[in-house]
């Protein structure tokens, strides 16, 4: 003869069965949020490395060739009407002058490059920050899942440095 304590009733092993599935749906929610995060980690050290490696090629340059080779006049960061890199929106004390030569630059304004199907655009800028001084700035976008991302480095070349 059976108890009212003997085994479970229907009742106690729906909601047993409703708590687990409630566990394994908050440790499968952990595990996506855990990769989306690395996959924008991920994303972001990508664009340091896209950075670092369009400074490395400036610095390889002779100096009269550190120039953008064009200018894209809806580029972020300048106002093109007066030919500058907006220090304000570069993060710099002041407006520079951009340094764009059509013949002997050899940094394109813009590049789009895509690493396991991340999509980054790349923008460089090259101004005269002062006498003998360039300053080579690279701004690298991608989309960062529910924001845009970006991601900006920037170099000081002297002329001296470079011959």
């Amino acid at each position: 003869m059976l108890g009212a304590t003997d085994g479970f009733s229907l009742i106690e092993a729906v909601v047993a069965s409703f708590i687990v599935v409630l566990v394994f749906a908050g440790f499968g929610k952990g595990l996506g949020v855990a990769y989306l995060g690395s996959k924008d980690n991920a994303a972001a050290q990508e664009a340091t490395a896209i950075g670092v490696e369009q400074l490395e090629f400036a610095r390889s340059l002779d100096f009269d060739h550190i120039a953008m080779s064009s200018m894209v006049h809806d580029a972020p960061l300048i106002d093109p009407d007066r030919g500058v890199l907006v220090g304000g929106e570069a993060g710099l004390d002041r407006d520079e002058d951009l340094i764009v030569d059509p013949v002997g630059g050899l940094l394109g304004p813009t590049e789009i490059q895509t690493v396991d199907g991340v999509i980054y655009s790349i923008w460089r800028y090259v101004t005269d920050a002062s006498q003998g001084l360039r300053r080579v700035l690279v701004l690298v976008e991608w989309d960062g899942g529910a924001d845009a991302a970006s991601h900006r480095t920037s170099t000081l070349i002297s002329e001296a440095g470079t011959r």
